[in-house]
């Protein structure tokens, strides 16, 4: 993987961890219980196990099948960004952190960490390059972009 798709992946970090907890906040969830007919007339009187979907009240269970493969995308690139950032080292994982999630840029770094440019530019080179090297061999999906317009 190159450098520039492991940016925008870091980029948009904050922005996937949110919309996957959104997603488990709202989707629908498999429920089993036991449904008693003995009572009504031609019941078995035998209790019965069910199994239904029960939607949580923000939004009663209106997710599709693309919402869960995106869903899924948006956790594994979640899970692969967060298992290659704990090949860094500490150092290497903060100027990452800080340049591209929290958008610090590599001067406010050295400042805020008592470092020389130059070493905070070879600590974030060097972390980009261990993160295209750990995902490599990564297919990330393409994850659609909103475009939003502004009139």
């Amino acid at each position: 993987m190159n450098r520039d798709k492991v940016t925008e992946l870091l980029k948009n970090y904050q922005s996937y961890r949110y919309a996957i907890r959104q997603y488990e906040n709202h989707r629908a969830y498999p429920a089993a219980g036991i449904a008693n007919y003995s009572p009504l007339r031609g019941g078995s009187g035998m209790p019965e196990l069910f199994f239904q979907r029960i939607g949580k009240p923000a939004d009663m269970g209106h997710t599709t099948f693309k919402d869960e493969v995106d869903y899924q995308s948006y956790r594994n690139v979640v899970a692969w960004l967060e298992g290659a950032l704990d090949t860094l080292t500490e150092d290497e994982q903060t100027v990452v952190k800080l340049k591209w999630i929290h958008d610090v840029t590599l001067k406010q770094i050295a400042e805020r960490k008592s470092l020389s440019e130059p070493t905070v530019k070879r600590m974030h080179k060097r972390g980009l390059e261990k993160l295209a090297i750990s995902l490599h061999f990564v297919k990330v999906p393409e994850i659609i972009k909103v475009n939003l317009c502004v009139s």
